[in-house]
């Protein structure tokens, strides 16, 4: 063997190669141009705004039963993530981390649920504004932020108690 070492191995499939020297696999970067088969459920989300967490998590078990997303428990390993429902509350949640597949349907979902939770949070909690070229490339739907507005407007917030956060 070079001087890769498998760090673990699922049925002898190897997930993830790393140098002897490494220890923690959820600091490893991919190499340039290369991306990674399976990656963590908390390295997914680490990027990932609270705002757009809720339907993640909301739909993760109904995803997996209809094969758009492929994933694992990661034996031992859980992790913390704020996350800001459809009623604008902020809370912490403690998760069971995962070994996800990487595929185009996993991705092309993880978009979508991303798009409709910012849209669904949006009356009640963070910034709405867009700029023409975000339009333009329709990283922003102009009818949704102006409903969004209209919501914010009215105070129509039901979850929203004073600004504060929930435990």
């Amino acid at each position: 063997m070079t001087d890769a070492e498998t760090l673990f191995n699922l049925d002898d499939l190897a997930l993830f190669k790393v140098s002897a020297e490494e220890t923690d696999p959820s600091s490893r970067v991919p190499e340039a141009g290369k991306t990674e088969k399976y990656l963590r459920l908390s390295k997914i989300l680490k990027g990932i705004p609270a705002s757009e967490t809720f339907l993640i998590l909301k739909h993760w078990d109904a995803a997996i039963m209809a094969g758009t997303v492929r994933a694992v428990p990661y034996k031992g390993h859980t992790f913390s993530k704020a996350i800001i429902d459809e009623t604008g509350l902020e809370r912490a949640a403690e998760l069971q981390d995962e070994l996800v597949e990487m595929t185009p349907a996993f991705e092309t979902w993880l978009a979508q649920q991303r798009e409709e939770a910012r849209y669904a949070v949006m009356p009640y909690h963070g910034e709405i504004a867009t700029t023409p070229d975000r339009l333009k490339r329709n990283e922003d739907d102009f009818e949704r932020l102006v409903q969004a507005r209209v919501q914010r407007l009215q105070g129509n917030q039901p979850g929203r108690k004073s600004g504060r956060k929930q435990a």
